[in-house]
């Protein structure tokens, strides 16, 4: 009798088949081999099966933190709450959500906005969102629940703790700490017969170049591409070795070598399409040119010289967005563009007449760079500070909280930066970060300290 009723048990469960106490049911079984009728069911099982079933729903977060809130905002913090269905084998096909509540709207200060209409079901991977809102009414910590009722077994009621808290201002201080990277520095340079006298100056002002990065970086890549060749090697580094590194034998000689010999191209000067070629396939993988250059955990930093504008075949837009997302959706950061090109009226020196490479300045204001006239007849401080950008971490730091403007001070150990488009910081509204510009810029080592208030936060 016990083989029986263990046998009915077992099919039942298999079926999917949940009896109540003094229920019964006709079932037509299939009996199963032999050496799976006699497994004997113990008093932990039916336990064991409703487990099966109880991790087949996520939230996300289980604890929302809206944080502190001056109480004067007359606008409310907004955070979302997600539930997935997880789509296990082991769970229900779809699974219904019957009821979301706050257990104390009225006395917390936290709100539902925004939920799908109830009853709502969930398929296999599928979500629905809820979002929530905070204000603070007084100058008091804050909490509540919010409760989710399903039909899945195990988790008929799932929990979000929600916490706030009201305050007068809030005074916000984010420190960073700047460090340098391994680098790859790329220098794109005109190779027109007008060029000679600058290429000379480049190999002259090398050691200022290097002045940062032999300080701090001993793991930097460099390497030289012309902008004019009329054939297929466009974008290909050139010289023996191609890429320079620390290691190699008089490393400031042979780069001097590399840059006053270039072979006089042909064709328009194309000197964002010869960057993008270098940094893209087939060539960044080519033996003969570029395998190795680009790595990828280093910064890249470009180096654009020239004394006419850029005729590159396609839009600028196209060359901004294959630079920016080459480290990646959140690796913008870590590419860099300077230049040594005429300015926007353009320049004459003793060098000869330069034309305005307003492409080069555009792309040093997008990717966080250095411009600087190719008429300057001291490239030494320039170059300088286009080799210690080059090995920087961060050039611009994120804030945590939205400031109130006016209040922003930046400071660099502890010294006070000045707000300047030339030599100090600026703020980025579309990022929400503090950027740095020109000999402002902090070297390793250094502690980087914003100090705001916080503002109100704007409404969705």
């Amino acid at each position: 009798m016990l083989r029986r009723f263990s046998f009915v048990l077992w099919a039942v469960i298999v079926l999917g088949v949940y009896l109540s106490v003094g229920a019964g049911c006709m079932c037509n079984l299939v009996v199963p081999p032999a050496e799976f009728a006699a497994i004997p069911l113990g008093p932990g099982d039916l336990n064991k099966e409703t487990a099966m079933f109880s991790n087949c729903l996520e939230i996300r977060p289980t604890l929302q933190d809206f944080g502190a809130m001056p109480i004067r905002c007359a606008s409310t913090f907004y955070k979302d709450v997600t539930i997935i269905h997880k789509g296990l084998s082991t769970c229900l096909r779809s699974v219904r959500v019957d009821d979301v509540r706050l257990l104390q709207p009225s006395r917390s200060g936290f709100r539902m906005d925004r939920r799908p209409a109830l009853p709502h079901t969930l398929a296999p991977g599928k979500s629905m969102t809820i979002r929530l809102s905070f204000k603070a009414k007084q100058l008091l910590s804050f909490e509540d629940k919010l409760q989710v009722q399903t039909n899945a077994p195990g988790q008929e009621t799932l929990e979000v703790h929600l916490v706030g808290k009201g305050v007068k201002d809030i005074s916000q201080r984010d420190v960073y700490k700047q460090v340098f990277r391994a680098s790859d520095i790329l220098f794109i340079v005109d190779n027109s017969r007008s060029m000679r006298q600058e290429q000379a100056f480049l190999a002259k002002n090398f050691l200022s170049f290097m002045q940062w990065i032999q300080r701090y970086a001993s793991n930097f890549q460099l390497g030289i591409i012309p902008i004019r060749t009329g054939d297929r090697t466009l974008g290909c580094l050139v010289g023996s070795p191609k890429i320079l590194t620390s290691k190699t034998p008089n490393l400031a000689k042979t780069f001097g070598d590399i840059a006053t010999t270039l072979r006089q191209g042909r064709g328009p000067e194309m000197g964002l399409e010869a960057a993008y070629l270098a940094l893209s396939e087939p060539t960044l993988s080519d033996p003969r040119c570029n395998k190795g250059f680009l790595r990828k955990v280093a910064i890249l930093s470009m180096l654009f010289i020239s004394d006419e504008p850029d005729q590159s075949p396609e839009a600028y837009s196209f060359y901004l967005n294959f630079f920016k997302n080459l480290k990646g959706k959140d690796g913008s950061h870590r590419v860099r563009a300077s230049a040594v090109v005429g300015p926007s009226r353009g320049c004459r020196s003793s060098f000869g007449r330069a034309k305005p490479g307003r492409k080069y300045i555009q792309l040093t204001k997008d990717l966080q760079g250095v411009s600087t006239s190719i008429c300057e007849e001291n490239w030494s401080k320039p170059l300088e500070q286009i080799g210690l950008w080059s090995i920087l971490s961060r050039l611009s730091f994120p804030l945590r909280s939205q400031p109130v403007l006016n209040s922003i001070r930046v400071l660099v150990n502890k010294k006070v930066i000045p707000q300047d488009e030339q030599n100090g910081w600026q703020y980025d509204a579309s990022k929400n970060h503090i950027l740095f510009r020109g000999s402002s810029a902090p070297v390793p080592g250094s502690t980087i300290e914003i100090l705001y208030l916080v503002d109100c936060p704007k409404e969705p």
